[in-house]
């Protein structure tokens, strides 16, 4: 697979784009927002519990993203503040990471 250099913009696809690609989505919210629409019952996550794995939806990531973010404008986070999340590698962690970004977006 070959990369671009070259961002995304409004009238060019980024390096991942596939056809038919809403060029408008920069961010990864806006990524999810679109894995959400596409594929609402593919499996986004994967996490091993116990003695076999466990998966989390595109529509799944995206409810829980959207519901986080809510709850961080709700608590008073905003574009012009800081957060930041710690844990460790979980979907949960990757979930609140992107509620983040799609507080500022």
């Amino acid at each position: 697979m070959t990369v671009s250099s070259h961002p995304a913009t409004a009238t060019s696809p980024g390096p991942f784009a596939h056809p038919g690609d809403d060029v408008a989505a920069q961010t990864v919210p806006q990524f999810i927002h679109r894995n959400a629409r596409r594929w609402p019952d593919q499996t986004a996550f994967r996490t091993w519990s116990g003695d076999s794995w466990s998966g989390l939806t595109w529509h799944g990531v995206d409810t829980a993203m959207t519901e986080i973010a809510a709850g961080l404008i709700d608590l008073g986070l905003s574009e012009s503040r800081c957060g930041y999340v710690l844990g460790g590698n979980e979907p949960e962690f990757f979930i609140a990471e992107y509620a983040l970004q799609a507080v500022g977006t």
